[in-house]
């Protein structure tokens, strides 16, 4: 049993499947693997980026999204989405795939998973007392933001 197990963490849902990630459910276990050092400082350099969160928070919210669409509601250039895309694809945090013309964009909630999971594994020294329950924020916990530069 690991920390997280302890305190009880439930982690994102995965819109597509409607389930908690659940760390004793074996479909899940298979699905979503503790990461190592380097791929969570990957994700987490990828995200301390406020365009590229702001991109990975407007993919989360969606079942998926086109280039263009996601351009335009983020009021970018195609070629600074490209750039933002592609960082946050070699981090492991989207996923692409064709349909017909259109690129289509879709968040990796099991990366997402595993980085809170390496995040909270050893939380507090083991000392679960110390830490508070972790759990998904509530709806409307965060706000949208327009990212710096994008046309507004």
């Amino acid at each position: 049993m690991t920390f997280a197990d302890t305190i009880g963490v439930r982690q994102l849902s995965d819109s597509r499947s409607n389930r908690l990630y659940n760390p004793t459910d074996v479909e899940a276990e298979t699905r979503v693997r503790m990461m190592n050092t380097d791929e969570a400082a990957a994700i987490l350099t990828a995200l301390a980026n406020e365009i590229r969160l702001n991109i990975f928070r407007t993919l989360i919210a969606s079942e998926g999204m086109a280039a263009g669409d996601l351009g335009a509601d983020l009021g970018m250039a195609p070629s600074s989405l490209s750039f933002h895309l592609k960082d946050l694809r070699f981090a492991g945090l989207i996923d692409r795939h064709r349909e017909g013309r259109r690129i289509i964009y879709r968040a990796n909630i099991d990366a997402l998973n595993g980085l809170l999971g390496f995040l909270v594994d050893d939380c507090c020294g083991g000392r679960p007392d110390l830490c508070i329950r972790i759990a998904p924020p509530t709806s409307g916990a965060g706000t949208k933001k327009t990212p710096p530069g994008a046309k507004k």
